[in-house]
């Protein structure tokens, strides 16, 4: 009897809320069983997909940075390149200049030596 009433109770609550109880047991195993499917076959697949694409990701991350201290190795390297060839440059122009000067000193000393 008091089930009886329970179920008269929650049946008048439940129409008057517009829900249908039949319609929300079907739902209910519906879902289970969705889940129960995902659960086993989807979710395991879905999260194996997820962590390829998370160490894919990781990987890219490490390569870039590993690539950004290589061109700053690399963008060093050129600058010692590049200030070595300007110090021999410099050295170079500093020979001609004497090689000019000391070859100037002796043709005015023979054109000297002429007069």
């Amino acid at each position: 009897m008091h089930a009886v009433v329970q179920t008269l109770i929650f049946a008048d609550i439940s129409s008057g809320l517009g829900i249908n109880g039949l319609a929300l047991l079907s739902q209910i195993i519906s879902f289970g069983i969705v889940f129960v499917l995902l659960s086993r076959w989807g979710f395991p697949v879905i999260i194996r997909t997820l962590d390829r694409r998370q160490a894919t990701i990781r990987e890219g991350v490490e390569n870039a940075e590993r690539a950004r201290r290589e061109l700053a190795e690399a963008n060093a390297h050129a600058e010692e390149i590049l200030a070595k060839s300007r110090r021999q440059a410099q050295d170079t122009i500093e020979r001609a200049e004497i090689s000019h000067a000391s070859k100037v000193r002796l043709i005015v000393r023979l054109r000297m030596c002429k007069r």
